[in-house]
């Protein structure tokens, strides 16, 4: 008769668990699919504007400079915060 009790302590426990996930939303089918078009045309909207930022340009060199200029300038600016930061 062991098992009798352990079925009805898992079932009320499964219970418990879906009534919570039915309270998750509060919305009924439509009104949820309508909702879930609003947020998608939103979303459309923004990547319409293109809020992204433009990256810096690189000036015009051979591809095989470009990597080495820009570790140039990353090490230059690495310098100076290490300068201002002792002062």
């Amino acid at each position: 008769m062991a098992r009798g009790n352990q079925r009805d302590k898992a079932r009320e426990a499964n219970q418990k668990k879906q009534a919570a996930t039915k309270k998750s939303h509060g919305m009924s089918g439509s009104e949820l699919a309508k909702a879930k078009e609003v947020a998608a045309q939103k979303m459309r909207e923004k990547q319409a504007a293109g809020t992204r930022r433009p990256s810096p340009p690189v000036p015009n060199l051979p591809p095989p400079l470009q990597p080495a200029i820009l570790t140039c300038i990353l090490a230059d600016a690495k310098k100076a915060e290490a300068a201002t930061a002792k002062k």
